[in-house]
This record gives C-alpha cells, sequence and structure tokens, in this order.
C-alpha cells in the first residue's frame, strides 16, 4: 500500500496593539512545491490544531487560525496524518512581526 505524503507549511503574522496582549495569525496550508511560503494554487488546510503552548485551537475551512502570543512566545501546528512539515512545525513569535 503506498501512502501519499503532502506537505505542510505554518506562517504566523504577529500583531502587537498599543495595549493589550499580542496576537498571532497565521494559516497552515498544503505546500505543493515545498517553499514554505503560500503561493495562490496552494489550498489552507482545515481542523489543524495550533497551540501557543497555553491554548489550542483549530484552523477553520481556509486554513487560518488566531491566537494570543502565548507565554513562550511559539506557536506551533500538529502535523496531520498524511502530511508532513516543511521545514519546523513550530515558530518563534517572540519580538518579530514575520514569521
Amino acid at each position: 500500500m503506498t501512502m501519499n505524503h503532502f506537505l505542510l507549511a505554518l506562517s504566523v503574522v504577529l500583531s502587537i496593539p498599543v495595549q493589550g496582549q499580542a496576537t498571532v495569525r497565521g494559516t497552515v496550508f498544503v505546500d505543493r512545491n515545498g517553499d514554505g511560503i503560500q503561493q495562490p494554487a496552494e489550498r489552507g488546510l482545515a481542523g489543524v490544531a495550533v497551540s501557543n503552548q497555553a491554548a489550542v485551537v483549530v484552523t477553520d475551512s481556509l486554513g487560518h487560525f488566531e491566537l494570543p502570543r502565548g507565554p513562550n512566545h511559539i506557536i506551533f501546528a500538529s502535523t496531520p496524518d498524511n502530511y508532513r512539515s516543511v521545514g519546523s512545525f513550530w515558530r518563534d513569535v517572540g519580538d518579530s512581526l514575520n514569521t
């Protein structure tokens, strides 16, 4: 039995408001060419668990998620069956505006 493996990538953007907690927004997507950058033809992946090590959310129908930055400034996505991560499955969102 042959199993197809699809590439999974995680992109995040950190928003730091004037007051309040920083928010991380991002997308988990099927990275068909393996470059880690979402192309127009590369669809988001729904139902993927994403965590900041304090809370867990699930990506929406377009692969989008939103979380507070979290205590350790790390965001990670669980890798679903039949997928493998392109690069690291986690991102350090410390003080960076784009990761």
